[in-house]
């Protein structure tokens, strides 16, 4: 073991430090290997046990396939001796962060549980009805770890019933919460009402998620779910970065894109001085009228819109950069579909950059595959171009880039850059995305070459 810090998901590394004559393990098939102290440990046992202990800044414990807490690595007789070692002090003081994949904590991990603990992720998989009473216990541990800065509520837990307990964290700044319909979530929104004044009062981002869509009738239910929870924190949690994030849907488009339409009015309405926002339906793309009420936001500053479909009209574009002044990061991005073929082109790109002169970071995706991608490098007047000077920031992920265009859209792109910035500039491609590989760090480096002629 080297001095560095490391992560746990064992007692075992700190319980291996110990002389050979100290320590026995077992193994059974309920609850995994354990370490037994069979000995009183002395002090300069302890001391070699603490000087690791403190080595340790993550701890992550998982479950094994029946859903079992294992391998801690300690019995419930070493616990009590660890415990009265430490007393009052944390076993693990440099202790960050803790990831759990369950809910019903032993005692050892509430001995380990102490400040400084920074971040906390809770999960777990099965039947949460089965474990309402052990989640309310184990937030009430949470809630007492004043350090805690950022709490994750994974899957299927029933956490919008049990959000009072945390509303008092003093420095909780992000708070993500997994919404789960199918357990009656809406219900319980009626219970949010009794949050007390002042609640979260560092809290700065909130992240909604909802559990995959196939288990629901519909995805317009999971929508309607975080609208109703948004509509009642509305006076309760002053976060002013918010992201939203969807996963598979059955629902009829039409009927997903009205639901989504008024989620987007309702965070326009009750959030108004949001500076950030994030919205991913992996379920679907989104058309530009769907987020259209989004325009009344007028401090965002960052917006990341992955599946929204660009309507590549200049009056479009200008019309959502007049409702966006402030945006220093725009993420945008599946290629416009219509009669008229794929649009997205190199033509929009100078487009947006022109409409946002202050953006730092953009990302979009590019079609030169088409006839019309490749007639765009022809109609597009170089010479005319104004260098984009604060763009320190180009993804062009899943864009769809052939070979023949390699060499117009290095030289499209170095002219809307300036050549001072190419070396800043950072273009990130997915690999499976690109008609052929390599084509982007090709891209990149023509575009440095081109800068230094």
């Amino acid at each position: 073991m080297n001095a560095r810090w490391y992560r746990l998901n064992s007692f075992a590394p700190l319980l291996k430090c110990l002389p050979s004559d100290a320590i026995m393990a077992t193994y059974d098939e309920s609850s995994g290997q354990k370490y037994h102290i069979i000995r009183e440990l002395i002090p300069a046992d302890w001391v070699r046990f603490e000087a690791h202990a403190r080595r340790v800044k993550e701890l992550l414990i998982r479950t094994n396939g029946l859903g079992n807490i294992h391998d801690l690595g300690l019995s419930g007789s070493d616990v009590s001796i660890v415990a009265q070692h430490f007393g009052d002090r944390p076993v693990l003081p440099n202790l960050q962060r803790s990831e759990n994949e369950f809910i019903g904590w032993r005692e050892e991990i509430r001995l380990l549980l102490r400040c400084p603990v920074r971040t906390i992720r809770l999960d777990y998989r099965r039947d949460p009805e089965l474990y309402s009473g052990a989640l309310t216990s184990e937030l009430q541990l949470v809630r007492r770890l004043d350090t805690v800065e950022s709490l994750s509520m994974g899957s299927r837990l029933p956490i919008a019933h049990q959000l009072s307990l945390l509303a008092t964290m003093p420095n909780l700044s992000y708070l993500s919460i997994m919404v789960d319909d199918q357990r009656g979530s809406i219900s319980w929104m009626s219970d949010l009402a009794a949050l007390p004044a002042g609640s979260f009062p560092k809290l700065r981002t909130l992240q909604l998620s909802s559990v995959a869509m196939e288990w629901y009738r519909s995805s317009t239910q999971a929508v309607s779910t975080l609208e109703t929870f948004l509509g009642a924190v509305k006076s309760h949690m002053l976060f002013s970065q918010l992201v939203v994030r969807f996963h598979k849907s059955q629902s009829h488009p039409e009927d997903y894109a009205d639901e989504l339409r008024k989620l987007c009015s309702c965070i326009a309405r009750d959030y108004p001085t949001l500076e950030s926002l994030e919205i991913v339906t992996l379920c679907m793309p989104i058309t530009p009228s769907v987020v259209s009420p989004l325009c009344a936001l007028r401090n965002l500053h960052i917006l990341r819109l992955p599946w929204l479909m660009i309507d590549p009209r200049p009056g479009t574009i200008q019309h959502f950069a007049s409702s966006w002044p402030q945006l220093t990061e725009l993420q945008w991005g599946t290629r416009y579909e219509s009669s008229q073929g794929a649009l997205t082109t190199i033509a929009t790109l100078r487009a947006v950059l022109d409409s946002f002169p202050g953006l730092e970071v953009l990302g979009m995706q590019l079609d030169t595959s088409s006839t019309l991608g490749r007639r765009a490098f022809e109609e597009l007047p170089l010479g005319e171009v104004v260098q984009h000077r604060s763009l320190l920031s180009l993804s062009l992920g899943k864009s769809y880039i052939s070979e023949d265009v390699i060499e117009p859209l290095a030289l499209a792109l170095a002219r809307m850059v300036p050549a001072t910035q190419i070396s800043l500039l950072h273009v990130s491609p997915r690999r499976q995305s690109v008609t052929e590989e390599g084509v982007l760090p090709r891209i990149v480096s023509r575009m440095r070459e081109l800068a230094q002629a």
